[in-house]
């Protein structure tokens, strides 16, 4: 049962608050949407940024790092207090929330796959994977994130969710490195790590459609 704050009244704003912005996400494919967190306030455009409305606060104190839109009206907050992380959730379209998971450790990321419906959360002290697949409702874990790494501070994360097979990716720093792996109960391997050395070949081109006409039309010279 979720039990949510007093929803906070609307408020037209010209801009965002000073303190900075790290939550920031679109929320359709054209950019006229926008979703922006200012510290612990949730903020969304509807005009390519130019008006804001201020939608709602978080609960507590905390900065909003991630903004991931689920469904209509549903909305998940990846956000930090010092080194530890929380987890928030909006089912009326962000002007109330509810802690949907508990402290998250010293750092965390979140994933969200559009095509499967499952929320995943990783992060550190323990290093583990949690994953939701009721938009964040309820949790079950996937796994411990990192085998035999001494305090590796958790950078980002990505998954390749299909009806095949489940790949994760985790990047970390100290060192720069990023592991894969493709099923929960396999240990991580590395998959990059800083240094790198990179052979002496020719790499691919990627040319644009226009690019690649004029090549073609100037071969008819």
């Amino acid at each position: 049962m979720l039990h949510f704050s007093t929803p906070q009244p609307l408020a037209r704003v010209d801009r965002l608050y000073s303190d900075h912005v790290e939550g920031f996400c679109l929320a359709d494919s054209i950019g006229k949407e926008i979703y922006a967190g200012s510290c612990n306030r949730l903020f969304f455009s509807s005009d390519f940024g130019q008006n804001w409305t201020h939608l709602g606060d978080l609960p507590e104190m905390t900065l909003i790092r991630q903004i991931i839109p689920i469904s209509l009206g549903i909305i998940f907050i990846n956000a930090s207090r010092a080194f530890y992380g929380k987890a928030f959730l909006s089912t009326d379209s962000g002007h109330s929330f509810c802690k949907c998971l508990s402290s998250t450790g010293r750092g965390t990321c979140a994933t969200f796959i559009p095509k499967t419906g499952k929320l995943y959360v990783a992060y550190e002290r323990p290093f583990k994977i949690m994953r939701s697949d009721d938009s964040g409702y309820t949790w079950k874990p996937e796994g411990k994130l990192v085998d035999r790494v001494k305090d590796p501070h958790l950078c980002s994360m990505l998954i390749s969710d299909d009806s095949d097979t489940r790949r994760y990716y985790i990047s970390t720093s100290g060192p720069a490195t990023i592991y894969s792996r493709s099923d929960p109960k396999q240990n991580w391997r590395k998959c990059f790590t800083d240094p790198i050395t990179i052979q002496d070949r020719e790499l691919p081109l990627v040319r644009s459609e226009e690019h690649t006409s004029e090549l073609q039309s100037r071969q008819y010279l």
